[in-house]
């Protein structure tokens, strides 16, 4: 591994809260990454580290953190976290995902450091550039354990909010997202003269050999706050997200598979709900799990509020079936597939994380954190059962 010794000194609290009865687990605080970050994200790697790149660097009262490019990997068996070589510019909202080879790939996102010259128009206005902003990213990296940041060429599409699958054979799926076609990304669009927003239907495909991205044929709605998911079979499961700002009514099709072997979409049943920020689970019997998430907003319309609805997909038989809510309204939220088939469900809004057990149907919340860590909370279920939970502003250690 690439590294810099520069170690985290491990903090733990005693074991004597480490269970709880009802198998509701315990939180305990555990030890931070050496860079706290804005918007950080946590992806699992085949050999059970946590991979921590990019984001923002907290600062508290900032309304736009400078970028990170540090990263850093964390051992779960020691609780350590070690810098790894910093990434090869600055990356934020980007598509994820591990490598069945090891490591992970990089995609797209935006880079505010980047930014583009506006003008004051009389009456207050702004007025940006044309084209995309120049804080969109096209291009990828890939981290590898042994090698570090390596270039992983670049999409034809700059996007940020997409969504990266990879597939059994090694390669990765990247969906949807959005462009950004105003000025600079601390500028709001709706005071842009010539302001827009591009929802993405497009997908490509990337392959590590030869390095490089295809595109393939587009998803049938454009899409941003989605989720795509890789069933056992080899499948993608593309559901949910928005294709435009306002939405007047049901959407085409808000769920659809791609099949790797005919690199084709097909749409399925329609979902008793549709939704965006929601987030999707696969099962340990190849179901898929969709919980909360935000209804899609009508022109004109009031913002709706989070969903505590859920609702599993089987593959099988191609339907959609209820099962019980949560006990909170989440949307933005993360969960995890423990080692016992439940699943943990935190952050979005509530200062409380719930687990779905599927063989009961029922919801069981765990104990309260042990410290306010935050709302935008990222999970990350680890080899041993523990499962770590991270924001901005702290961490926390779940043991079953």
């Amino acid at each position: 591994m690439v590294v810099r010794r520069a170690l985290t000194a491990i903090v733990l609290v005693t074991a004597a809260t480490a269970h709880a009865a009802g198998g509701a687990g315990a939180w305990r605080a555990w030890n931070r990454p050496r860079v706290q970050r804005n918007m950080p994200t946590l992806t699992v790697l085949v050999d059970g580290h946590v991979l921590l790149a990019g984001g923002g660097s907290f600062a508290p009262g900032s309304p736009m953190p400078p970028l990170e490019h540090s990263a850093e990997v964390l051992d779960p068996r020691t609780g350590i976290w070690s810098l790894t070589d910093p990434m090869p510019g600055h990356r934020v909202d980007y598509a994820v995902t591990a490598l069945p080879s090891g490591g992970a790939l990089l995609a797209g996102g935006y880079d505010h450091t980047k930014v583009e010259p506006t003008r004051r128009r009389p009456g207050g206005s702004y007025e940006g550039p044309p084209g995309l902003s120049a804080s969109m990213l096209s291009s990828a990296q890939r981290w590898d354990p042994a090698r570090g940041w390596r270039d992983a060429g670049a999409m034809a599409d700059k996007r940020t909010a997409a969504r990266a699958a990879a597939l059994l054979d090694g390669r990765v799926l990247v969906v949807g997202g959005v462009q950004a076609t105003y000025g600079p990304s601390y500028v709001d669009p709706s005071i842009l003269t010539n302001g827009n927003t591009l929802f993405l239907a497009s997908a490509e495909i990337w392959s590590p050999a030869p390095v490089g991205w295809r595109p393939v044929a587009p998803m049938s709605q454009p899409r941003e706050g989605h989720t795509a998911t890789t069933l056992a079979d080899g499948r993608v499961l593309v559901i949910g997200g928005r294709p435009r700002e306002t939405v007047a009514g049901p959407t085409a099709a808000p769920a659809e598979i791609w099949t790797p072997a005919t690199e084709a979409w097909t749409p399925i049943a329609r979902p008793r709900q549709e939704r965006a920020w929601h987030a999707a689970t696969r099962l340990g019997d190849g179901r898929v799990l969709i919980t909360g998430g935000t209804p899609l907003r009508a022109p004109f319309g009031p913002t709706p509020e989070p969903l505590a609805k859920a609702e599993v997909w089987d593959p099988r038989s191609s339907r959609w079936t209820d099962v019980s809510p949560m006990r909170f309204a989440r949307s933005g939220h993360d969960a995890a597939l423990l080692a016992d088939g439940r699943v943990l469900i935190a952050g979005g809004i509530p200062m409380r994380a719930e687990i779905w057990d599927p063989a009961t149907d029922s919801w069981t919340l765990t104990p309260w954190f042990t410290e306010m860590i935050g709302a935008n909370i990222h999970l990350a279920a680890l080899s041993d059962g523990r499962v770590l939970a991270m924001t901005q502003i702290g961490v926390q250690l779940w043991t079953p």
